[in-house]
């Protein structure tokens, strides 16, 4: 499949990043997988994602910068009004905060227990699928919107639009866990 040019990009597309920073090298052995972020593609070369600064708009060319990974999933069938909605309920959120906390309850604990990572003897690493379900745990009884981490406000958004990607509670779910939906994979995008 050829690589996808950002003029391609259609409102509320969802773009699953990775890069070679620690955070995201971290999420990808958490959730097994080969991506750790993903923002919603906002229109007119912008993008709105939840970073550790929060809930932000950003150009998709400054984000592109940083990523050596840009996958694009699209929701067939959606109409435009409902993906109009479910970036407006995005937009709505920025300036709101990032939630570490609930980021990390949506690893996979039976990932994690596969993770060649966590054959080390350091009790600290045999102890993560533990804390995993614990924050799995207090995941279940948020339910406030006051904080995102980046696939939640994804899948948050979406649901608010009435566009169902996932039946369940946002901050259950990865980035990993958006390529296993109804979305549609269109392909990777061309970086730099």
């Amino acid at each position: 499949m050829a690589k996808l040019k950002s003029s391609q990009l259609q409102l509320g597309d969802i773009i699953l990043t990775a890069g070679n920073g620690i955070g995201s090298k971290v999420i990808r052995l958490g959730t097994a997988s080969d991506v750790s972020h993903a923002m919603l593609y906002a229109g007119s070369g912008s993008v709105i994602h939840a970073v550790s600064e929060g809930v932000r708009e950003q150009s998709l060319e400054s984000v592109l910068t940083t990523v050596t990974l840009a996958k694009v999933y699209r929701l067939g069938g959606a109409k435009e009004e409902s993906l109009k909605a479910a970036v407006a309920y995005a937009k709505a959120q920025i300036g709101k905060k990032y939630d570490a906390f609930e980021a990390i309850g949506a690893a996979d604990p039976e990932r994690l227990a596969i993770t060649p990572f966590l054959l080390m003897s350091h009790p600290i690493v045999r102890a993560l699928p533990i804390a995993v379900f614990i924050f799995k745990m207090h995941n279940v009884f948020a339910g406030d919107r006051e904080k995102f981490f980046c696939s939640e406000l994804v899948v948050a958004a979406y649901q608010d639009a009435g566009l169902t990607v996932f039946d369940g509670n946002p901050s259950e779910f990865s980035p990993d866990n958006l390529k296993h939906t109804k979305l549609t994979y269109m392909g990777e995008l061309e970086l730099g």
